[in-house]
């Protein structure tokens, strides 16, 4: 059998990544499975799914010389490493069949993978806006099977808005090293280092950073936040995060994560679970925040969000409340930031520049 990959681009979907897979082979084959995966940059499987053949392929039976065309498979925006397909057959004499085929995951134009440390390696994706210095700073933080390149493409969308969009690969994801630890120690200090390294940057103004997290970047985002240490920062957006992790409805999250608390179970889960618990420390958080959140979200109860928000109005911060009825753990990018995240940032970050260039 033999497996091509060819692009299907979609103008709706700016920097997905869509392909079509066409399948032939030179005697008669029964497909009887195909597989999907994605390797970040150092190797490590990311994301893996397996399809039934009639649902990909719309066929199971192969002639000798006909195609079998798979025509709408997306990868939505995941950039950096590779994607592999394999697909596995048997002919009518019982002999296995496989084919398999790669593409690598590019980084969009105007991007750039750095390394802005060593020993342990830290990563970063930067998109840079035309023009001279001076500029805002935004810095980007992944979720869960995510690194900094899968942020490539909403790094490109800032960069056309005026930012310098930095997105951080976390201890344990992309290229940087280190265990992960759900948002704890070792993640904070890491992110302290890419915060001072992305105010360092001489074509950012230190004085006007935003800070974006989403999911686990967003426990983390909340985390960094409390933690002091970030001269300049001016705007903090969290989506779809967790912010008390002791609450009952994050049993089950709880039970995911406790694996990588590693040594600080020793002395019960507990205080290791607060010190990851934003909502413990809100008064810490000293600038404007936004926070998003689907009504229907099943990985991260909306509670978490509403609660959190509460608790800052309470201690007079400003704070900005958004829930998305019906939606999910996912939110719909484009609608999101143009109507939501790019206004709150653009007022306090680029106060009188007007809307900007749409993504």
């Amino acid at each position: 059998m033999e497996l091509q990959i060819r692009p299907n681009p979609c103008p709706q979907e700016e920097g997905a990544h869509r392909y079509r897979l066409l399948l032939t082979a030179p005697e008669p084959v029964r497909i009887t499975g195909v597989t999907g995966r994605i390797l970040d940059p150092g190797g490590r499987e990311v994301w893996r799914q397996e399809w039934d053949p009639r649902e990909l392929f719309g066929v199971q039976d192969l002639a000798p010389g006909e195609t079998a065309v798979a025509p709408r498979l997306s990868l939505g925006r995941f950039t950096g490493g590779t994607a592999e397909w394999a697909v596995r057959g048997v002919t009518a004499g019982g002999d296995p069949r496989e084919a398999v085929a790669r593409v690598a995951l590019t980084l969009p134009p105007g991007t750039g993978r750095v390394i802005f440390r060593r020993q342990p390696d830290r990563e970063a994706v930067v998109a840079r806006p035309a023009g001279a210095g001076g500029a805002p700073a935004l810095i980007l933080i992944h979720g869960s099977e995510s690194h900094a390149a899968s942020l490539a493409w909403l790094a490109g969308w800032a960069a056309r808005r005026g930012y310098v969009a930095v997105a951080l690969s976390q201890p344990g994801f992309g290229g940087s090293e280190g265990e992960p630890d759900f948002a704890g120690p070792g993640t904070v200090a890491a992110l302290q280092e890419g915060y001072a390294w992305v105010r360092s940057l001489p074509e950012v103004d230190p004085d006007r950073i935003g800070l974006w997290g989403v999911s686990r970047g967003a426990v983390a985002a909340a985390n960094l936040a409390t933690a002091g240490l970030l001269p300049g920062l001016r705007a903090l957006v969290l989506q779809a995060g967790a912010y008390d992790l002791l609450a009952p409805e994050l049993e089950g999250l709880r039970q995911r994560l406790l694996p990588e608390l590693g040594a600080e179970r020793e002395a019960g889960p507990e205080e290791a679970l607060r010190r990851r618990s934003a909502l413990y420390r809100a008064e810490r958080i000293p600038c404007p925040v936004l926070l998003l959140h689907g009504d229907r979200d099943e990985v991260i109860p909306e509670s978490q969000s509403r609660r959190l928000a509460e608790r800052l109005r309470a201690l007079g911060k400003p704070c900005t409340y958004r829930c998305y009825p019906g939606r999910g753990h996912f939110l719909p990018a484009r609608r999101v930031w143009e109507e939501a995240i790019f206004p709150f940032l653009d007022e306090l970050l680029r106060p009188g520049a007007g809307s900007g260039p749409r993504p």
